[in-house]
Protein backbone atom coordinates (compact mmCIF):
# COMPACT_ATOMS: atom_id res chain seq x y z
CA UNK A 1 0.00 0.00 0.00
CA UNK A 2 1.30 3.45 -0.94
CA UNK A 3 2.17 5.48 2.18
CA UNK A 4 0.52 8.87 1.98
CA UNK A 5 2.31 12.12 2.70
CA UNK A 6 0.10 13.87 5.23
CA UNK A 7 0.14 16.05 8.30
CA UNK A 8 -0.17 14.59 11.79
CA UNK A 9 -3.65 16.00 12.32
CA UNK A 10 -4.94 14.29 9.17
CA UNK A 11 -3.29 11.04 10.28
CA UNK A 12 -5.12 11.23 13.61
CA UNK A 13 -8.46 11.81 11.86
CA UNK A 14 -7.87 9.09 9.23
CA UNK A 15 -7.05 6.51 11.91
CA UNK A 16 -10.02 7.42 14.11
CA UNK A 17 -8.00 8.88 17.00
CA UNK A 18 -9.84 12.21 16.88
CA UNK A 19 -12.80 13.69 15.02
CA UNK A 20 -12.49 16.42 12.41
CA UNK A 21 -14.34 18.87 14.69
CA UNK A 22 -12.01 18.09 17.61
CA UNK A 23 -8.98 18.58 15.39
CA UNK A 24 -10.21 21.96 14.16
CA UNK A 25 -10.91 23.09 17.72
CA UNK A 26 -7.41 22.02 18.79
CA UNK A 27 -5.81 23.87 15.86
CA UNK A 28 -7.71 27.04 16.80
CA UNK A 29 -6.58 26.68 20.43
CA UNK A 30 -2.99 26.01 19.34
CA UNK A 31 -2.95 29.14 17.19
CA UNK A 32 -4.33 31.24 20.03
CA UNK A 33 -1.38 30.41 22.31
CA UNK A 34 1.43 30.41 19.72
CA UNK A 35 2.89 33.90 19.62
CA UNK A 36 5.07 35.12 16.69
CA UNK A 37 8.56 36.35 17.56
CA UNK A 38 7.85 39.85 16.26
CA UNK A 39 4.77 40.17 18.44
CA UNK A 40 6.80 39.21 21.51
CA UNK A 41 9.42 41.83 20.61
CA UNK A 42 6.72 44.47 20.20
CA UNK A 43 5.11 43.58 23.53
CA UNK A 44 8.44 43.93 25.35
CA UNK A 45 9.20 47.24 23.65
CA UNK A 46 12.38 45.82 22.11
CA UNK A 47 11.11 46.23 18.56
CA UNK A 48 9.15 49.01 16.90
CA UNK A 49 6.40 48.37 14.37
CA UNK A 50 8.64 49.85 11.66
CA UNK A 51 11.46 47.45 12.56
CA UNK A 52 9.06 44.48 12.37
CA UNK A 53 7.91 45.73 8.95
CA UNK A 54 11.50 45.98 7.75
CA UNK A 55 12.35 42.48 8.95
CA UNK A 56 9.25 41.06 7.25
CA UNK A 57 10.18 42.84 4.02
CA UNK A 58 13.64 41.28 4.09
CA UNK A 59 12.18 37.85 4.90
CA UNK A 60 10.11 38.08 1.73
CA UNK A 61 13.31 38.62 -0.28
CA UNK A 62 15.54 36.07 1.45
CA UNK A 63 15.40 32.61 2.99
CA UNK A 64 16.30 33.79 6.51
CA UNK A 65 14.75 33.67 9.96
CA UNK A 66 13.14 36.65 11.69
CA UNK A 67 15.59 36.65 14.60
CA UNK A 68 18.66 36.31 12.39
CA UNK A 69 17.67 39.40 10.39
CA UNK A 70 16.73 41.41 13.48
CA UNK A 71 20.12 40.77 15.09
CA UNK A 72 22.09 41.46 11.92
CA UNK A 73 20.31 44.77 11.43
CA UNK A 74 20.91 45.77 15.04
CA UNK A 75 17.24 45.75 16.03
CA UNK A 76 17.84 43.08 18.70
CA UNK A 77 20.88 41.99 20.66
CA UNK A 78 21.78 38.31 20.72
CA UNK A 79 20.76 38.17 24.39
CA UNK A 80 17.37 39.73 23.60
CA UNK A 81 16.81 37.24 20.78
CA UNK A 82 17.65 34.33 23.09
CA UNK A 83 15.16 35.64 25.65
CA UNK A 84 12.44 35.95 23.00
CA UNK A 85 13.12 32.46 21.65
CA UNK A 86 12.92 30.97 25.15
CA UNK A 87 9.65 32.79 25.83
CA UNK A 88 8.25 31.71 22.47
CA UNK A 89 9.24 28.08 23.12
CA UNK A 90 7.56 28.14 26.53
CA UNK A 91 4.34 29.54 25.02
CA UNK A 92 4.34 27.31 21.93
CA UNK A 93 1.92 24.41 22.06
CA UNK A 94 2.18 21.64 19.50
CA UNK A 95 -0.97 20.12 18.04
CA UNK A 96 -0.70 16.94 20.11
CA UNK A 97 -0.28 18.96 23.29
CA UNK A 98 -3.40 20.95 22.42
CA UNK A 99 -5.38 17.73 21.91
CA UNK A 100 -4.21 16.33 25.25
CA UNK A 101 -4.88 19.64 26.98
CA UNK A 102 -8.46 19.62 25.71
CA UNK A 103 -9.01 16.02 26.78
CA UNK A 104 -9.50 14.74 23.22
CA UNK A 105 -6.82 12.05 23.41
CA UNK A 106 -4.85 10.47 26.25
CA UNK A 107 -1.10 11.03 26.47
CA UNK A 108 -0.14 7.37 25.95
CA UNK A 109 -2.48 7.07 22.95
CA UNK A 110 -0.99 10.23 21.46
CA UNK A 111 2.55 8.88 21.91
CA UNK A 112 1.66 5.62 20.16
CA UNK A 113 -0.05 7.46 17.32
CA UNK A 114 2.94 9.78 16.89
CA UNK A 115 5.33 6.83 16.66
CA UNK A 116 3.10 5.19 14.02
CA UNK A 117 2.89 8.47 12.12
CA UNK A 118 6.66 8.96 12.11
CA UNK A 119 7.24 5.45 10.75
CA UNK A 120 4.63 6.00 8.03
CA UNK A 121 6.09 9.36 7.01
CA UNK A 122 9.63 7.93 6.88
CA UNK A 123 8.40 5.36 4.36
CA UNK A 124 6.51 8.06 2.43
CA UNK A 125 9.60 10.29 2.33
CA UNK A 126 11.67 7.44 0.88
CA UNK A 127 9.02 6.82 -1.78
CA UNK A 128 9.06 10.56 -2.68
CA UNK A 129 12.88 10.51 -2.86
CA UNK A 130 12.79 7.58 -5.27
CA UNK A 131 10.14 9.21 -7.46
CA UNK A 132 12.16 12.42 -7.74
CA UNK A 133 15.32 10.44 -8.47
CA UNK A 134 13.54 8.71 -11.35
CA UNK A 135 12.01 11.90 -12.81
CA UNK A 136 13.35 13.90 -15.74
CA UNK A 137 16.08 16.26 -14.47
CA UNK A 138 16.20 14.47 -11.08
CA UNK A 139 18.75 16.79 -9.44
CA UNK A 140 16.81 19.90 -10.44
CA UNK A 141 13.47 18.39 -9.40
CA UNK A 142 14.81 17.33 -5.99
CA UNK A 143 16.41 20.73 -5.35
CA UNK A 144 13.28 22.60 -6.47
CA UNK A 145 11.07 20.51 -4.16
CA UNK A 146 13.35 21.19 -1.19
CA UNK A 147 13.69 24.92 -1.91
CA UNK A 148 9.95 25.37 -2.50
CA UNK A 149 9.00 23.78 0.83
CA UNK A 150 11.71 25.72 2.69
CA UNK A 151 10.78 29.11 1.23
CA UNK A 152 7.06 28.56 1.75
CA UNK A 153 7.76 27.93 5.44
CA UNK A 154 10.27 30.75 5.93
CA UNK A 155 8.67 33.45 3.79
CA UNK A 156 4.96 32.61 3.65
CA UNK A 157 4.81 30.75 7.00
CA UNK A 158 3.05 27.88 5.26
CA UNK A 159 4.06 24.29 6.04
CA UNK A 160 4.44 22.25 2.85
CA UNK A 161 5.45 18.68 2.10
CA UNK A 162 6.50 17.21 -1.23
CA UNK A 163 4.22 14.35 -2.28
CA UNK A 164 6.34 13.15 -5.22
CA UNK A 165 5.98 13.23 -8.98
CA UNK A 166 2.36 13.76 -10.06
CA UNK A 167 0.37 13.81 -13.29
CA UNK A 168 0.41 16.85 -15.57
CA UNK A 169 -3.35 17.17 -15.06
CA UNK A 170 -2.59 18.72 -11.65
CA UNK A 171 -1.47 21.88 -13.48
CA UNK A 172 -4.74 22.56 -15.26
CA UNK A 173 -7.99 24.20 -14.22
CA UNK A 174 -6.74 26.78 -11.73
CA UNK A 175 -7.57 30.46 -11.96
CA UNK A 176 -4.03 31.89 -12.02
CA UNK A 177 -0.53 30.82 -12.92
CA UNK A 178 2.70 32.09 -11.40
CA UNK A 179 5.79 31.46 -13.47
CA UNK A 180 9.38 32.59 -13.79
CA UNK A 181 12.07 31.78 -16.35
CA UNK A 182 15.64 30.94 -15.38
CA UNK A 183 18.30 31.68 -17.97
CA UNK A 184 21.50 29.67 -18.23
CA UNK A 185 23.18 26.80 -20.08
CA UNK A 186 19.98 24.72 -19.67
CA UNK A 187 17.12 27.24 -19.33
CA UNK A 188 13.95 26.25 -17.52
CA UNK A 189 10.68 27.75 -16.31
CA UNK A 190 9.23 27.29 -12.82
CA UNK A 191 5.41 27.17 -13.02
CA UNK A 192 2.98 27.29 -10.08
CA UNK A 193 -0.77 27.29 -10.84
CA UNK A 194 -3.09 28.45 -8.02
CA UNK A 195 -6.70 29.31 -7.42
CA UNK A 196 -7.48 32.71 -5.92
CA UNK A 197 -8.17 31.20 -2.48
CA UNK A 198 -4.86 29.32 -2.62
CA UNK A 199 -2.97 32.46 -3.64
CA UNK A 200 -4.49 34.40 -0.72
CA UNK A 201 -3.58 31.59 1.69
CA UNK A 202 0.01 31.66 0.42
CA UNK A 203 0.47 35.40 0.84
CA UNK A 204 -1.45 35.78 4.14
CA UNK A 205 1.66 35.14 6.24
CA UNK A 206 3.67 37.64 4.21
CA UNK A 207 1.57 40.66 5.09
CA UNK A 208 3.88 43.29 6.52
CA UNK A 209 2.89 44.09 10.06
CA UNK A 210 0.64 41.06 10.44
CA UNK A 211 1.88 40.71 14.01
CA UNK A 212 0.81 44.31 14.63
CA UNK A 213 -2.76 43.38 13.67
CA UNK A 214 -2.99 44.18 9.96
CA UNK A 215 -5.62 41.97 8.26
CA UNK A 216 -4.77 39.41 5.60
CA UNK A 217 -5.74 40.14 1.99
CA UNK A 218 -9.27 39.04 1.12
CA UNK A 219 -9.12 39.56 -2.65
CA UNK A 220 -6.51 39.28 -5.36
CA UNK A 221 -5.75 42.99 -5.53
CA UNK A 222 -2.51 44.82 -6.30
CA UNK A 223 -1.06 43.97 -2.86
CA UNK A 224 -1.84 40.27 -3.19
CA UNK A 225 -0.35 40.15 -6.68
CA UNK A 226 2.77 41.97 -5.47
CA UNK A 227 3.18 39.55 -2.58
CA UNK A 228 2.65 36.57 -4.88
CA UNK A 229 5.36 37.87 -7.20
CA UNK A 230 7.69 38.32 -4.20
CA UNK A 231 7.02 34.77 -3.02
CA UNK A 232 7.66 33.35 -6.49
CA UNK A 233 10.81 35.46 -6.76
CA UNK A 234 12.03 34.14 -3.40
CA UNK A 235 11.52 30.52 -4.47
CA UNK A 236 13.14 30.88 -7.86
CA UNK A 237 15.84 33.19 -6.51
CA UNK A 238 16.86 30.61 -3.91
CA UNK A 239 16.75 27.86 -6.52
CA UNK A 240 18.99 29.89 -8.84
CA UNK A 241 21.36 30.72 -5.96
CA UNK A 242 21.74 27.04 -5.12
CA UNK A 243 22.40 26.16 -8.76
CA UNK A 244 24.97 28.95 -9.07
CA UNK A 245 26.70 27.80 -5.87
CA UNK A 246 26.95 24.36 -7.48
CA UNK A 247 28.77 25.75 -10.51
CA UNK A 248 25.90 26.51 -12.90
CA UNK A 249 25.75 30.14 -13.98
CA UNK A 250 22.04 30.88 -14.04
CA UNK A 251 19.99 34.05 -13.77
CA UNK A 252 16.27 34.29 -12.91
CA UNK A 253 13.99 36.43 -15.04
CA UNK A 254 11.06 38.48 -13.78
CA UNK A 255 8.18 36.82 -11.89
CA UNK A 256 4.99 36.63 -13.95
CA UNK A 257 1.34 36.24 -12.98
CA UNK A 258 -1.19 35.27 -15.62
CA UNK A 259 -4.29 33.20 -16.16
CA UNK A 260 -2.92 30.56 -18.54
CA UNK A 261 0.07 28.25 -18.50
CA UNK A 262 3.11 29.63 -20.35
CA UNK A 263 4.12 27.82 -23.57
CA UNK A 264 6.09 24.70 -22.61
CA UNK A 265 9.77 24.40 -23.44
CA UNK A 266 10.88 21.78 -25.94
CA UNK A 267 12.54 19.65 -23.27
CA UNK A 268 11.13 17.52 -20.45
CA UNK A 269 8.51 18.68 -17.99
CA UNK A 270 8.43 17.34 -14.44
CA UNK A 271 5.43 18.03 -12.22
CA UNK A 272 5.97 17.85 -8.46
CA UNK A 273 3.12 17.60 -5.97
CA UNK A 274 2.92 19.57 -2.73
CA UNK A 275 0.71 19.12 0.31
CA UNK A 276 -0.25 22.30 2.17
CA UNK A 277 -2.64 22.67 5.12
CA UNK A 278 -5.25 24.03 2.68
CA UNK A 279 -4.89 21.10 0.26
CA UNK A 280 -2.69 19.87 -2.60
CA UNK A 281 -0.79 22.02 -5.11
CA UNK A 282 1.72 21.19 -7.81
CA UNK A 283 4.55 23.05 -9.53
CA UNK A 284 6.21 22.23 -12.82
CA UNK A 285 9.72 22.59 -14.17
CA UNK A 286 9.73 23.08 -17.95
CA UNK A 287 13.25 22.48 -19.19
CA UNK A 288 14.60 23.59 -22.56
CA UNK A 289 15.54 20.86 -25.01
Amino acid sequence: MRDAVRFFGQFLVDHGHVSRDALEAAVAFQQSVNVPLGALGLAKGWLSERQVLLVHAEQRRTDRRFGEIAVQRGFLSRAQLDDLLREQAEARMLLGEALVHQGVIARDALDRALADYQREQARAAERVRQELAGAPEPALATLAADVTCRVLLRVAKVAAKCTGVVDEAELFGRERVLWQDVRGPRPFCYVLPVDDVELLDLVAGMVAGEEAGEPRPTEVDDLARELAAELLGAIVGQLAANLSAGGEKVEPGEPQLGTTLPPPHAGPRVVVGLLLPGGPLAFALDVAG
